[in-house]
């Protein structure tokens, strides 16, 4: 597992934190996870594609299960 902050390629496992696996980097001794907050890329271009396909913001969130408002600042 490669350290996001330094780039270092040795890091071990340390622990979980809410069920979530963490790392500790071995050179710089920083503990970081490999869960991303925020929604899945993919789901980010499936919303933009059905935009461009004539769907409305409200209809694209009821069909990917998400908020308009969300649809809206990914697409502004």
């Amino acid at each position: 597992m490669q350290c996001p902050p330094c780039a270092h390629p040795d890091s071990i496992r340390y622990g979980t934190s809410r069920g979530v696996q963490r790392y500790r980097c071995q050179a710089g001794r920083r503990i970081f996870q490999t869960l991303r907050r925020g929604k899945d890329p993919a789901l980010k271009q499936q919303a933009c594609q059905l935009y461009l396909e004539g769907m409305g913001m409200r209809a694209i969130g009821r069909v990917l299960g998400i908020h308009h408002k969300t649809v809206s600042r990914w697409l502004v």
